[in-house]
C-alpha cells in the first residue's frame, strides 16, 4: 500500500485517513457533505488523481453503500452574469471538489440544477436530493435542507476556518435583516445538452451593514453545542458538524441576537 502524504516526517496511509474517519464518529449509512482544503495537509507522495481517488475511497468504505457524499461545486455563474452547465462548469471549490464533479462521467451522481450553489452528491441517496431549480438558493428542498432532514453531518476537511456556507442556509431560514433577495438571470444547459432561460434569487450581504460571517462566532456557538469534533489530521485537521444541530443552535442565536453569525 502506497503512503498518500509525508506530514512531519511520518507517512500517512489510507489506512490512516480510515481510521480518523471513524474515531470522527463517521459510520456506515452516514450522509456527509464535504468542504476540504488539501494543501495544507501535506507532501502528497502520489499523483494528483491518485490523491484524490483514495481521499473518495477511503469516505466510501467508511460509509459504505448505503452512504452519500455531497460536495459543493459552487460556481457563482449567474451571479457573474455567465451561463451554467451541469456538465462543464467548473466548481470554484478546490481540486477535490472539482475532480468530484467529473465523477458524473465515471460512474454516476448528479449535479445540481442551481446556478450559483450547486452541489455533487453520488451515493444511495442521491436521488432524494432535488437536482432542480427551486426560487432560492437555500429554499425549502435545497441540498442543506435535505442534509437536516437526513441527519447529515458537515466534514471539513483539511481546515477548521473555511467551510461554512451552511451559515448562510440559516441565515436565510431565519430571515436575517442584514440582507435581501435579488433575482439573477442566465441560461442553464442540462446533462443531456438542453439549454433553457432560468432565473433565481440570491440572499445577498446589504452594503455598509454589518454582515460579514464571523468565523470564530460560528465555531463558538457549535463549540457550546458540542457540536465541533475536530481531529488532527496530517498537518491540518478534520472536523464533523452535526447539521441538524448546527441549524437548531445557528436559529437560537439568532433569534437571541441577529447579529450572531457577523463581524461586529
Amino acid at each position: 500500500m502506497k503512503a498518500l502524504l509525508k506530514s512531519h516526517e511520518s507517512l500517512i496511509y489510507p489506512k490512516d485517513l480510515n481510521y480518523t474517519l471513524e474515531k470522527l464518529g463517521l459510520k456506515q449509512g452516514d450522509t456527509l457533505c464535504i468542504h476540504s482544503e488539501l494543501f495544507r495537509l501535506g507532501e502528497v507522495l502520489v499523483s494528483k488523481q491518485e490523491f484524490l481517488q483514495s481521499i473518495i475511497d477511503s469516505f466510501f468504505q467508511v460509509i459504505g453503500n448505503k452512504g452519500t457524499l455531497i460536495m459543493p461545486t459552487f460556481s457563482y455563474s449567474f451571479n457573474r452574469y455567465k451561463n451554467y452547465d451541469k456538465i462543464h462548469t467548473k466548481s470554484t471549490m478546490g481540486i477535490l471538489s472539482e475532480y468530484f464533479r467529473t465523477m458524473a462521467g465515471r460512474g454516476g451522481g448528479i449535479r445540481t440544477d442551481d446556478p450559483i450553489f450547486s452541489f455533487f452528491i453520488k451515493g444511495y441517496r442521491q436521488n432524494d436530493f432535488t437536482s432542480k431549480l427551486l426560487k432560492t438558493c437555500f429554499s425549502s428542498g435545497c441540498v442543506y435542507d435535505k442534509l437536516v432532514e437526513f441527519q447529515g453531518k458537515i466534514i471539513l476537511f483539511g481546515t477548521d476556518k473555511l467551510g461554512y456556507t451552511f451559515s448562510h442556509f440559516c441565515e436565510e431560514k431565519a430571515k436575517v435583516n442584514y440582507r435581501f433577495f435579488k433575482e439573477f438571470q442566465g441560461i442553464i444547459t442540462d446533462e443531456n445538452s438542453q439549454s433553457k432561460k432560468a432565473k433565481i434569487q440570491c440572499y445577498l450581504r446589504k452594503e455598509n451593514t454589518k454582515s460579514d460571517l464571523d468565523v470564530e462566532k460560528q465555531i463558538a456557538i457549535l463549540k457550546q453545542d458540542n457540536n465541533f469534533n475536530r481531529i488532527e489530521f496530517a498537518n491540518s485537521c478534520i472536523v464533523c458538524i452535526d447539521a441538524r444541530k448546527y441549524l437548531k443552535a445557528n436559529l437560537k442565536a439568532l433569534k437571541k441576537d441577529k447579529f450572531a453569525l457577523v463581524k461586529d
